[in-house]
C-alpha cells in the first residue's frame, strides 16, 4: 500500500496510520531529519499527537543527540528504554510515559529520521517491537527513495522540456 505515494509527508503519515496503528502501540511519531539544522521534526503521528486528519499536536523539534530520539539519530543504533525514568535523556512531549524505543530509518548508512514510540508502562517494548519497527523503518526508507528518484526523474524532464523550448524560441 504505501508504494502507491507521490509524496513523503503523505506516505509517512500514511505508515503512522496504516501499519504502526496496527501494532497496538498508545502511540508513535515519525521523525525527519532536517540536515542544515541539525533537528528531527515531527513529521507524521499515531495516537495523541494526532488529534485529526494530518496534524501534528504541538509539533517538537528535537536537536540530534538530545533526548533518546536524538541519541538514536546520531548513532543510527535503534533502542529500547525500559524505564524511562531511569534514563536523564528522556524528553517528554505530549505527556509523560515509562517506556520507549527508538528505530532510525537510514538511507546508505545515514539516518534520515527516526521512528519512536513509547508506552504507559515501564518494559512493554520487546525484541519483537524492536524488529518489526525495524522492518516498517526499511520499507519506509525504500519508500522514500522511490519517490525521490520519481521526483528526481520529473524535474530533470521538466528542465528538459524547459530547455528544448528555450532552443526553438532562440531559433
Amino acid at each position: 500500500r504505501i508504494h502507491r505515494h507521490k509524496h513523503v509527508d503523505e506516505m509517512l503519515w500514511d505508515v503512522a496510520k496504516n501499519c504502526i496503528s496496527k501494532l497496538q502501540l498508545e502511540e508513535c511519531v515519525i521523525y525527519l531529519l532536517d540536515p542544515e539544522r541539525q533537528v528531527l521534526v515531527q513529521t507524521a503521528a499515531y495516537g495523541p499527537k494526532n488529534p485529526e486528519a494530518n496534524t501534528i499536536l504541538q509539533p517538537l523539534e528535537i536537536p540530534v543527540g538530545k533526548g533518546i530520539t536524538g541519541t538514536v539519530a546520531r548513532t543510527g543504533t535503534p533502542e529500547i528504554v525500559n524505564n524511562t525514568r531511569k534514563d536523564p535523556r528522556y524528553i517528554v512531549d505530549d505527556m509523560s510515559r515509562q517506556s520507549e524505543i527508538a528505530v532510525p530509518i537510514l538511507i546508505d548508512d545515514r539516518v534520515i529520521g527516526v521512528i519512536d514510540s513509547e508506552h504507559s508502562q515501564k518494559n512493554h517494548f520487546t525484541p519483537k517491537h524492536m524488529s518489526l519497527l525495524t522492518a516498517i523503518s526499511v520499507l519506509t526508507a525504500n519508500q522514500i527513495q522511490r519517490i525521490k528518484a520519481e521526483e528526481d526523474r520529473q524535474k530533470a524532464e521538466i528542465e528538459m522540456l524547459q530547455n528544448k523550448q528555450k532552443a526553438t524560441e532562440s531559433r
